[in-house]
């Protein structure tokens, strides 16, 4: 009996194994009529007994930058001239002084998603206000070119932005033309973002109001006697305000890794700026 069943223990494994399919048979070569070697019969890639390749991972139907940006920023004297006297008005009430200029300039960074055509940009910013002090005085109060107001900016006042914007992208010269070593192409679009300020505005205003015709010292007067601010809340710009894009521009890409883009348009205020990144 014992040796019946050491019999069995030797025989079932083997038996098992011999049913099993060989690894080397897939690949089982056989000399052919012409005298050379070839797969055999039933192994070839396609064919039932053949193994199968392992699949491949697909490549990613995307690409993807990060880069850093900037950009230079002003509202055109063209448009304050709709609603704050300049100083080469004849109502100009502060005679060697020049109206400020609203300017600033932004530095950031930026992650891109590019497809095909389209493009998603998410962008961080510090836009960085360069206006001076200065007196303003809106063109409803004409009747009393004394009655506007001095500003003085503090030194950090800013704007610190989050957004995302769109961009349908053509192209002009493709890396396929050119071995993929440089490509061109146009990019338009826009988005949104949010904006949150930074720092503060000191402002001083005039004795009396318009209503009662009792002015006495014009705001730039008590500025510059040390007269304290009348308040240091003045809403320029608002403490939250909403950022609207519409962007046009050209992106050159080298060696299908580096990135390099130039842009302009509004950024709630009119811009120009450029971009450089990596690919990947």
């Amino acid at each position: 009996m014992y040796r019946m069943l050491a019999l069995l223990a030797c025989i079932t494994p083997a038996t098992a194994l011999a049913g099993a399919p060989r690894l080397a048979d897939a690949y089982r070569m056989q000399t052919t009529p012409d005298g050379t070697e070839g797969p055999a019969a039933g192994t070839e890639p396609g064919s039932p007994g053949a193994v199968a390749a392992a699949p491949t991972q697909a490549s990613r139907g995307y690409k993807m930058e990060v880069g850093f940006r900037g950009r230079m920023l002003s509202i055109p004297n063209s448009v304050m001239d709709i609603w704050y006297f300049d100083s080469d008005s004849e109502k100009w009430a502060l005679p060697g002084e020049d109206r400020p200029k609203i300017r600033g300039y932004a530095a950031g960074v930026e992650f891109v998603v590019k497809g095909d055509t389209a493009n998603g940009l998410f962008y961080f910013e510090y836009v960085k206000s360069t206006m001076q002090a200065g007196y303003w005085d809106d063109v409803e109060g004409a009747q009393e070119p004394r009655d506007g107001e001095y500003l003085v900016p503090s030194d950090n006042l800013g704007l610190i932005v989050l957004g995302a914007d769109y961009a349908y992208e053509a192209p002009l010269v493709k890396s396929e033309k050119t071995g993929g070593k440089f490509a061109w192409s146009i990019l338009v679009g826009g988005g949104l973002g949010v904006a949150f300020r930074t720092g503060h505005v000191d402002r001083w205003v005039a004795d009396g109001t318009p209503e009662d015709s009792s002015l006495q010292d014009p705001a730039y007067k008590l500025y510059y006697e040390g007269a304290p601010p009348y308040s240091a809340k003045a809403n320029v710009p608002p403490a939250v305000l909403p950022m609207v894009d519409v962007n046009g521009g050209m992106r050159f890409t080298f060696g299908d890794r580096v990135v390099f883009r130039v842009e302009g348009g509004l950024h709630t205020l009119v811009y120009y700026g450029a971009s450089v990144g990596l690919m990947f």
